[in-house]
């Protein structure tokens, strides 16, 4: 995956890095992720431009797997300096719990083994959202740790759940007054405020200059394989995906006609596609603000509905399979 990254971000230009669609290892994280990968790519070169064609796909030469182990024990410093901070601004009273929670956190099986094998840089994003956190530790750091978890969200959009918190915790602490919550601090507001907005500028400003930016959000919230895939904890879109197929297996129980199933494994690592049979699978052109509305199954649609309307291809596909499935 982070392979097939490093040749999209070094290979292509900008505006072509969420189009890019040979390798089924598409960009799918966001912009600050992107330059990263240019970064790293710009000292791949060295070990070998092999692993920067676009075309190579599945390439795994030995400097190529060397090159990728060692940037993720490198960049996974940042961890190492973020416990290092955390252990220190703790309470003297805490400390060995401190110590004891850091060496848990850094000695992690998931870093040493699944991260230095599979490639992935989560040791480097946690230190980050690690560093964060120690920065709100203290009144004069909580504008950094906005803006640090800021640039975390636009380096790997996962985060997002720790966001509400964050946005509960920095109004509270920071853009509120200490004695009551009436009293607002519109200097800190105003603060806090624009350094998101630059921090977001940066990250997808080109992208908005290219008029892009509806086909990056459709890269990272991929509704038509599920999100599964991009959150593989247990999530509100799980629960979501498991109801249509208990709804599926209900309905072939209760009604006489066969039911079209999409049995795809939505946790798949061949990032399959998916179609949502009583839940209405999203289409990627659709815009962001609208993809958490249900709309009406194609169920209880006709195929006569579907045939009149044949200016999408999709609308034709549907049609076609409910000829095919109707009694």
């Amino acid at each position: 995956m982070h392979r097939n990254w490093l040749a999209i971000t070094h290979s292509l230009p900008l505006k072509e890095w969420y189009y890019e669609k040979t390798s089924e290892w598409t960009l799918d994280y966001p912009p600050f992720f992107a330059y990263f990968e240019w970064l790293l790519s710009q000292a791949a070169q060295f070990a070998d431009r092999g692993m920067l064609e676009v075309k190579n796909l599945n390439y795994d030469s030995w400097q190529t797997v060397h090159f990728q182990r060692a940037t993720v024990i490198a960049t996974e410093l940042v961890l190492v300096y973020a416990l290092y901070l955390f252990v220190k601004s703790s309470p003297p009273g805490s400390k060995k719990q401190a110590h004891a929670a850091a060496l848990s956190i850094l000695l992690s099986p998931g870093l040493l083994i699944i991260d230095h094998i599979h490639f992935q840089y989560n040791g480097f994003l946690y230190g980050i959202l690690i560093l964060s956190i120690v920065l709100a530790r203290k009144p004069s750091g909580l504008l950094a740790s906005g803006i640090v978890f800021a640039a975390l969200l636009c380096l790997k959009h996962i985060y997002l759940y720790l966001a509400p918190a964050y946005f509960v915790y920095l109004l509270r602490a920071y853009c509120l007054g200490p004695r009551s919550i009436f009293n607002i601090r519109f200097v800190d507001c105003i603060k806090l405020g624009v350094s998101i907005a630059v921090v977001a500028g940066l990250a997808f400003g080109p992208f908005v200059y290219y008029d892009q930016i509806e086909q990056v959000f459709s890269r990272l919230f991929p509704f038509s394989r599920g999100l599964c895939h991009a959150y593989w904890a247990p999530n509100v879109w799980a629960l979501y995906s498991f109801s249509d197929r208990v709804l599926i297996y209900g309905e072939r129980c209760l009604m006489k006609h066969r039911v079209n199933m999409t049995l795809m494994a939505w946790n798949s690592g061949a990032v399959p596609e998916a179609t949502n049979q009583h839940r209405s699978s999203q289409q990627r052109h659709t815009r962001l603000s609208r993809r958490h509305i249900l709309r009406r199954p194609s169920r209880h649609l006709t195929p006569n509905d579907l045939r009149n309307d044949t200016s999408r291809p999709d609308r034709t596909a549907t049609s076609s399979k409910l000829q095919r499935h109707a009694c």
